[in-house]
């Protein structure tokens, strides 16, 4: 089930949550492409739909384990020239310090994409303390995607 909402408050300027189900994330994702045509975001499409899957895929997979009775929220605001996508899980968290800095992915291993997708789109990766909170932040005024 996803439940969505635009609040009157213009930092959060939408949020949307669903239960940990892979079959929810291309309807979170198009809402998402939805909501940012509508209030005309100037962001490049491609680069948002992987970020989004990737992102919202983690979060239900590895964050809830694919547990339906957990959420995953994805929040959206613009701060001037920064577009801010929160997506958080109520999972217990990940080591999120020890694979920050990855530059590269080894040629062996299936996953561990996530990082290395966002910072190749633009999307700036932070975590809270715990590891089930992912803030990306993306500077408008730099469209080399």
């Amino acid at each position: 089930m996803i439940n969505s909402s635009t609040p009157n408050d213009s930092s959060a300027i939408f949020d949307i949550s669903f239960d940990s189900q892979l079959i929810d994330v291309e309807a979170v994702v198009n809402k998402v492409i939805e909501f940012v045509d509508a209030k005309k975001i100037d962001v490049n499409h491609f680069g948002l739909r992987l970020v989004l899957f990737e992102a919202l895929t983690n979060a239900a997979k590895h964050g809830n384990l694919f547990n339906k009775a957990l959420r995953v929220s994805i929040s959206i605001k613009v701060v001037g020239n920064e577009l801010y996508i929160i997506i958080s899980d109520e999972g217990h968290g990940f080591d999120w310090k020890s694979c920050l800095n990855k530059t590269e992915q080894p040629e062996d291993m299936p996953g561990g994409r996530g990082l290395l997708i966002f910072k190749a789109y633009g999307y700036h990766p932070s975590y809270n303390e715990k590891g089930n909170v992912l803030t990306l932040c993306k500077n408008l005024l730099d469209q080399e995607e």
